[in-house]
C-alpha cells in the first residue's frame, strides 16, 4: 500500500514518540524517513575488555531437552569454540535483574480463533515475571492501541488481556515504534519487547527498517513469535472486515521480517505452526522459552580470533552434554 510521504525525519519521529507516546500521538503520518543515528554499542564488560579487537557479547539461555531452564551456572561451566578451536571467555554475567517489557499482540481479524490461547499463555508469562519487572500491553490491528501503560502491577496487565479482540488488519511496525516510546519511560536498564503476530504488516505508516532503527537506537531487544507458515505463497492479499478475514492465506506469516528485526536489534524470532495444526503447542513452547530467556540468561563476552565470524561461535555446557544453548548477539565488535 502506498502512503503519502512527509518531510518529518525519523529522528524527529523517534524523539516525538520517546517524549510523548499516547496512542493518539503515536499514529505516525509517514512511511519514509532519513536514517536516525544509531548509538554506539553498550557493553556490560569494562572498557578495558570491550575495547579489545574482536570483542563481542551475546546472551545465552540454557535449557534441558525438555525446555526447562538450567539455572545457577558459573563461568567455568561454559565452553566457547569456533571451528573447533576453544575461545577463552573474557566476560561473564548472570542476568537476574528486573526489566522493562512491552507485550505487543496482533489483534487483526485472522487472530480471532487464536486469542484465547494467546491470553492463557500470556497470563502465565506475566505471572512468572520478576515482581519488579515493569510491563505494558499493546494491541495492534489497523493501528496500535495502548491497553495498559507501563506498570509494576502485573495483575492489571493480566486483566487488560480481556480487552484483546480480533478486528481489522495488521500494523506491526507502528506498534514497535509506540512500544519503544513507552519503554523510554521505564526505570530498568534492560528493555525488551515480546511481539506476537500471525500475519504480515499491511497498514503501518513506518516500515521495517524504521522499526529496526528505533530498536537499535534505544537498545531494545525484540522476541517475536510468528504463528503460521512462512512458505505459503498467495497472489491475492487478504482483506479484513471487522473480525472477519477473506482472501489470501490466513496462515501466511512474515518470518523474514521477524527474523531480520531480531537479528539486527538483538533477540530471537520463533516461527510456530498454525494453532489448528498442533493445538497451540508450538506457540506455548515459544512463550515458555522466551520467559526463560528473559529470566534465566547469561551475558557472555569473548574475543573473536582474527578471520572468524561471531555467527560461528558455539557454546556448550560442561557436565551437561544434552543442554540446549540458545544464543543471540547483543553487541558486535567495535573493530
Amino acid at each position: 500500500m502506498h502512503h503519502p510521504r512527509s518531510p518529518l525525519t525519523f529522528a524527529a519521529l523517534l524523539a516525538l514518540v520517546l517524549t510523548s507516546c499516547s496512542p493518539s500521538k503515536a499514529q505516525i503520518q509517514a512511511t519514509h524517513y532519513a536514517t536516525a543515528a544509531i548509538s554506539a554499542p553498550v557493553f556490560q564488560a569494562s572498557r578495558a575488555i570491550a575495547n579489545k579487537p574482536g570483542y563481542f557479547e551475546l546472551n545465552a539461555f540454557v535449557a534441558s531437552q525438555l525446555g526447562r531452564p538450567i539455572p545457577d551456572l558459573k563461568e567455568a561451566d561454559f565452553l566457547a569454540d569456533t571451528s573447533g578451536v576453544q575461545v577463552p571467555i573474557a566476560f561473564f554475567h548472570e542476568n537476574r535483574s528486573p526489566m522493562s517489557i512491552g507485550i505487543l499482540v496482533d489483534t487483526s481479524g485472522s487472530m480471532k480463533r487464536k486469542l484465547d490461547t494467546v491470553k492463557l499463555m500470556l497470563a502465565e508469562f506475566i505471572n512468572g515475571l520478576n515482581p519488579s519487572d515493569e510491563v505494558f500491553l499493546i494491541a495492534f490491528s489497523a493501528k496500535p492501541q495502548m491497553l495498559q501503560p507501563l506498570t509494576v502491577n502485573h495483575q492489571a496487565v493480566v486483566q487488560s488481556l480481556s480487552q484483546l479482540l480480533a478486528f481489522g488488519q495488521t500494523s506491526i511496525y507502528d506498534s514497535i515504534v509506540l512500544a519503544v516510546g513507552e519503554l523510554g519511560k521505564g526505570h530498568q536498564p534492560s528493555k525488551a519487547i515480546l511481539l506476537i503476530t500471525d500475519g504480515i504488516d499491511n497498514t503501518s505508516t513506518v516500515n521495517e527498517q524504521d522499526a529496526i532503527t528505533a530498536l537499535k537506537a534505544t537498545g531494545v531487544r525484540i522476541y517475536a513469535i510468528g504463528i503460521g507458515d512462512p512458505n505459503v505463497s498467495s497472489h491475492m492479499p487478504g482483506i479484513a472486515l471487522g473480525p472477519f478475514a477473506f482472501g489470501g492465506d490466513l496462515n501466511r506469516v512474515d518470518a523474514k521480517a521477524l527474523h531480520d528485526m531480531a537479528h539486527n536489534a538483538g533477540g530471537e524470532a520463533f516461527i510456530v505452526p498454525p494453532m489448528d495444526k498442533d493445538a497451540g503447542k508450538g506457540f506455548a513452547d515459544a512463550v515458555k522459552t522466551i520467559s526463560g530467556m528473559l529470566s534465566d540468561s547469561y551475558t557472555i563476552g569473548v574475543v573473536a580470533p582474527p578471520g572468524t565470524y561471531t555467527s560461528g561461535l558455539r557454546l556448550t555446557i560442561a557436565g551437561h552434554p544434552d543442554a540446549v544453548v540458545t544464543t543471540h548477539v547483543l553487541n558486535l565488535p567495535l573493530t
